[in-house]
Parts: C-alpha cells; sequence; structure tokens
C-alpha cells in the first residue's frame, strides 16, 4: 500500500516511519492549493480499512485543518 499512496499522491513524503506496525507518511507541500491536490488524489483511500487517518493541516494557525478519514483510537470522524 506505501507504493499506491505515493503514486497516488504524486510526491514523495517528507517524513516517514513505522509506528505499532502502521506506516506513517507526512507529505509537505509549499502552497495550500498544492496541499489540497495531494490531499485530493489520496482521498480514494479513505475507503481502505488500513488507511487510519487522512488529515491536511498547516503550519499557519488560521488554518483549519482538514479531516478527511481519523479511526484512531476508535474515533471515526470524516469531513469532505
Amino acid at each position: 500500500m506505501k507504493t499506491q499512496l505515493i503514486k497516488a499522491a504524486e510526491a514523495f513524503p517528507y517524513q516517514n516511519f513505522e509506528y505499532q506496525g502502521m506506516q506513517d507518511m507526512h507529505w509537505g507541500a509549499e502552497r495550500e492549493t498544492e496541499a489540497k491536490e495531494i490531499l485530493e488524489r489520496l482521498k480514494p483511500f479513505t475507503s481502505d480499512a488500513n488507511v487510519v487517518v487522512l488529515r491536511l493541516s498547516g503550519r499557519d494557525e488560521n488554518f483549519r485543518p482538514i479531516i478527511c478519514k481519523d479511526e484512531k483510537d476508535g474515533k471515526r470522524r470524516g469531513r469532505s
């Protein structure tokens, strides 16, 4: 799945590590529009049970995170 995510994102994650048997991958972008494009390309993976969190966050404190999927710790949230 890691290879599929990288291919779909059309970018390599800037951070990638394994934690408790799961891959944790983080992509970065210079512009918000570019980040949103990566998020859109990864959205089809939200239906996969192996994808636990798909979220777009920003460094700007005024940026409101976009959460497409968050099932960690038994949570079930989502927003398009």
